[in-house]
């Protein structure tokens, strides 16, 4: 004889969230690298920056404004960045 089972409902003021994200972005973006029109520092996603404490796979929109080009100390808000191909 199977065991009952007691499903429990949450609360109406409760929102679930794990349908919000449309099925395109399931798709993973492929890292992306970037370069500093001042100096031609490479940010690459996929490396990251460990020795100012941003781990790999940080995208270019998580880095913090504050962060400074470690070639020429320009800031992220100074100067723009540009995608480069591979």
């Amino acid at each position: 004889m199977p065991a009952s089972v007691t499903v429990e409902c949450a609360p109406s003021h409760s929102r679930i969230h794990w349908m919000s994200t449309p099925a395109s972005a399931a798709v993973e973006t492929p890292y992306r690298a970037f370069m500093c029109v001042v100096c031609g520092f490479i940010y690459n996603e996929a490396e990251g920056w460990p020795a100012d404490g941003i781990a790999p796979g940080t995208r270019w929109e998580d880095v913090p404004e504050t962060w400074t080009c470690p070639d020429c100390g320009v800031t992220k808000s100074d100067f723009e960045m540009v995608e480069v191909t591979r």
